[in-house]
C-alpha cells in the first residue's frame, strides 16, 4: 500500500486518510451507540438517593461511634472496682470468721457457767 500511496497525489493522501479516519470514527461512534442506550435506562436518581442513604448512614456510624479510650477507661475502673470488691468480701469474711469463734467462744463460756 505504500507504493499505491507515493503514486497519488498529496490531496488524494489526505482524502484518503480522511475516510480512512471517518470510517473509523463511524465504527468507534457505532460500538458506543449501545453503551450509551443503556446509561439511558440508568435510574440515576434511585442511584443519587441510594449514594445519599449510604453516606448519612457513614456519617451517622462515625458520629455515633464508641470512643474507644472511654471504653479502655471503663474496663480498666471496672478492673479496679472488681479488685476493690473482692478485697471487701476478704474483710467481710475474716469478720463474720471472727464473729463465728466469739459466738462459738461465748457458748463455751455459758456452757461453763451452767455446768
Amino acid at each position: 500500500m505504500g507504493a499505491h500511496i507515493e503514486a497519488q497525489s498529496s490531496s488524494e493522501v489526505m482524502q484518503i486518510r480522511s475516510r480512512e479516519l471517518q470510517m473509523e470514527n463511524t465504527k468507534k461512534l457505532e460500538e458506543i451507540i449501545p453503551v450509551v442506550d443503556s446509561i439511558n435506562e440508568v435510574n440515576f436518581q434511585n442511584i443519587e438517593n441510594q449514594t445519599n442513604e449510604i453516606k448519612d448512614l457513614i456519617i451517622d456510624n462515625i458520629d455515633n461511634q464508641a470512643n474507644l479510650d472511654d471504653i479502655l477507661d471503663g474496663i480498666n475502673n471496672l478492673a479496679k472496682n472488681i479488685t476493690e470488691v473482692k478485697k471487701a468480701n476478704t474483710r467481710l469474711n475474716n469478720s463474720v470468721k471472727d464473729l463465728a469463734n466469739q459466738v462459738s467462744d461465748i457458748k463455751d463460756q455459758m456452757g461453763d457457767n451452767n455446768g
